[in-house]
């Protein structure tokens, strides 16, 4: 439910930021001045006793939403068998008031205020307030059935009938999925995975949104945590690329540990090395160092990717204090000359005084992805006190973005 308030919300906010942007109030100043392109929203509650009872973090922001949202050109329609079911506050917030028939008279007192009329005990009747007069009103009944039980399943064919011929449909309330895979992802959002250098990393669950890495700019990401889950995501990540290559200008070399847990890169077009031995591999990142110096000068070269899954390849950069340092200073300025580092198997330890400079430089840059619960974050300075965790597993992870820390749900 919590992905429906966060979708009204998004569409609250970014509505009141296009009409902010014309000059514009409200949503009928927007519809005098003759723009068209903001349909009006309508979210239905149906049975708003039973929605606050499982729900009542979210009756509240409905609350909220209520007073605020039909500024913008959303409205929220809710229903409720009895007047009692809504408390005074909620009333307060709806200007627009109906009743059918009600089996006490004194449901209508409740809803107009001393109110002497009561409706005619015809199927779907009912009284409303037009300019502050309560009105007797009739609700179009739908079918030619006299029977309740007919006229719903005349109007359930003629709404299966109306889907096979319209080709809109209501919006789609964003969730995260029990299993995000990848293959269904990119099939669904295609346009998402078709944006030179931005790569949808998994969906983040305060937004659910594609959480996007831009690996023409963001520089390195530091893999933390359970190896299972890292070694799930570089293998996503490449097949990501490979599959979209032709929307991505690059190339990438992967340098992997004994397991070859990334084997298949080996067979992408885009990958022109593939690498397990440590000496072959350490030798390589002296020759990736310079090739770093020669970019600075030619920004027209394609993407460059490492993707580092070999701790004693790093283990042995990391304790010569001349390769250490200049792989530091590497990875602090490669955002701007379209190269891009993933170092996997990083330790999830406390970066100390005496540790290398590449640690160093990493916790500094502050971006990377630790695969556990972020109470046992200890490699990145922490980002307030930590939630209790309700749930956590293999495919899930914290992503440290600068300042931000944020969960997300990474594909399979």
């Amino acid at each position: 439910m919590q992905e429906l308030i966060q979708a009204v919300t998004y569409h609250y906010i970014e509505r009141k930021r296009i009409l902010s942007n014309k000059g514009i109030g409200n949503f009928a100043s927007y519809l005098e001045a003759g723009y068209t392109d903001l349909p009006m929203v309508v979210v239905m509650i149906d049975n708003m006793a039973a929605f606050k009872e499982y729900f009542p973090t979210e009756a509240d922001e409905i609350n909220s939403l209520s007073r605020e949202a039909q500024g913008v050109g959303i409205s929220i329609v809710i229903t409720a068998a009895t007047v009692n079911a809504l408390n005074y506050r909620t009333q307060a917030n709806f200007g627009k008031k109906y009743t059918l028939n009600c089996n006490d008279s004194g449901e209508y007192s409740a809803m107009f205020g001393h109110c002497k009329m009561s409706p005619r005990e015809n199927p779907g009747r009912g009284l409303c307030v037009v300019e502050k007069r309560v009105l007797e009103w009739q609700a179009a009944m739908f079918g030619e059935s006299g029977k309740e039980a007919e006229r719903s399943q005349e109007l359930k064919e003629y709404i299966a009938k109306r889907n096979i011929e319209c080709n809109t449909s209501a919006l789609r309330i964003p969730m995260i999925p029990e299993r995000l895979l990848l293959s269904e992802a990119m099939s669904v959002d295609k346009n998402e995975f078709r944006k030179m250098g931005i790569l949808p990393v998994g969906m983040d669950f305060g937004t659910i949104t594609y959480s996007n890495l831009n690996i023409m700019t963001s520089g390195s990401l530091a893999l933390l945590g359970d190896y299972d889950s890292q070694a799930q995501f570089m293998t996503n990540m490449l097949k990501m690329i490979a599959k979209t290559v032709v929307f991505h200008d690059m190339e990438a070399v992967v340098i992997d540990d004994k397991q070859r847990r990334l084997q298949e890169a080996d067979s992408y077009g885009f990958v022109r090395n593939y690498i397990t031995d440590v000496a072959e591999a350490v030798a390589y990142v002296s020759d990736f160092m310079e090739e770093v110096k020669k970019r600075e000068d030619d920004t027209e070269l394609s993407t460059l990717l490492l993707v580092l899954n070999n701790p004693e390849v790093f283990r042995q950069i990391s304790a010569d204090k001349t390769a250490s340092k200049e792989f530091a200073t590497v990875l602090k300025q490669i955002s701007e000359i379209r190269v891009f580092v993933v170092l996997g198997q990083i330790d999830n330890q406390a970066v100390g005084f005496n540790a290398s400079d590449i640690l160093k430089a990493l916790k500094e840059e502050r971006k990377g992805i630790l695969f556990a619960p972020v109470a046992e974050n200890k490699f990145y300075e922490a980002v307030g006190r930590p939630k209790k965790e309700t749930s956590f597993d293999k495919s899930m992870g914290y992503r440290f973005d600068n300042a931000t820390c944020n969960k997300i749900k990474i594909f399979e």
